[in-house]
């Protein structure tokens, strides 16, 4: 239940971070599904872990430890126990008591209603939470909930990067301010890659198909025209905000000629394969003239470039496949 303070300038700047969370004055935050891969897909849709539902969502209250309302807005809180640097652990309850617990007071115009030994209070507190539930920090109340949510692991900061103190988490909390940036970058990204397609379709429509292909356009061949071409390309980024930035990736790659190369031969292995001229065998390796090259496309053209013992497999590959 880590608190930490850093260094405050302005409004944007951080107050305090709870548990990976940079919780700034004057900011909103966001609640929303969080996104378990290994849900249904009909869940993943909604980012959820859950069945969506409009009554879906969680009740906290603030833990209660060895007699000891467990709050961590008091230097006596449980969660402070074993801090080895009393240093920080002032600055921290500094400010806490500055940006939430005072804060509450001036609202409710009751002096310590926050106290650990506030029975009434805490017996009674409690924080709801739902996707699309919104944090205001210049409201005391939702500083506050915001706060509890955090510090009970709850809420998982948006790049929790799998951490497991959010392993129970169903929700993630979104910086709004961050997520307009993200937007902003995201459709930066999707006008580039539109530019690139648009001058790899004039100037080597061959060269583009390779890639898409790569990428994992389906059916892409070499008889479609360029109205169908540009179709499927803006189907395809617009099923996952991460494809644009994928396709500009793979652009910047191609500069480098053995990538471009790979990228050319798994195409031709692509056609190839769909075609049935490219056989596995029973241990699901592709093979070539009894050469085992990979268990999967890419993996066979990026051996066929690296591994210079196979050279002559790729020459007879190109000529043989590339007619």
């Amino acid at each position: 239940m880590a608190v930490t303070k850093t260094k405050t300038v302005n409004k944007a700047d951080e107050l305090f971070n709870v548990n990976g969370l940079s919780i700034k004055k004057d900011a909103v935050y966001k609640i929303e599904n969080r996104l378990d891969l290994k849900a249904p897909s009909g869940y993943q849709k909604e980012r959820s872990t859950k069945l969506p539902s409009a009554d879906t969502g969680n009740t906290i209250y603030c833990p209660f430890d060895n007699g000891v309302w467990d709050t961590g807005l008091y230097a006596f809180s449980p969660c402070y126990r074993g801090e080895s640097d009393s240093t920080a652990t002032t600055e921290k309850l500094k400010m806490l008591q500055e940006y939430v617990v005072k804060p509450y007071e001036r609202k409710t115009g009751i002096e310590g209603i926050l106290e650990q030994k506030n029975d009434t209070f805490w017996n009674d507190y409690k924080v709801e939470l739902w996707a699309g539930k919104y944090f205001n920090t210049s409201e005391p109340d939702d500083m506050l909930q915001l706060y509890l949510a955090m510090m009970a692991g709850e809420l998982a900061p948006e790049n929790d990067g799998g951490n497991p103190k959010y392993n129970q988490a169903d929700f993630v909390i979104i910086d709004k301010a961050k997520e307009r940036t993200l937007k902003t970058r995201k459709a930066v990204t999707n006008i580039d890659a539109i530019i690139s397609f648009g001058a790899l379709l004039s100037e080597n429509p061959q060269k583009l198909s390779n890639i898409l292909r790569y990428v994992g356009v389906a059916n892409i061949t070499d008889k479609i025209d360029g109205t169908t071409m540009k179709t499927m390309f803006h189907t395809w980024i617009e099923r996952d905000e991460r494809n644009a930035e994928i396709f500009g990736e793979l652009i910047d790659k191609c500069e480098d000629k053995k990538f471009e190369e790979m990228v050319y031969l798994h195409s031709t292995l692509k056609k190839t394969a769909e075609s049935g001229k490219l056989s596995k065998n029973s241990i699901g390796d592709y093979v070539y003239n009894g050469v085992s090259l990979g268990k999967d496309l890419k993996a066979v053209a990026k051996n066929l470039v690296q591994n210079s013992e196979l050279s002559d497999t790729k020459a007879q590959i190109i000529e043989e496949f590339s007619k």
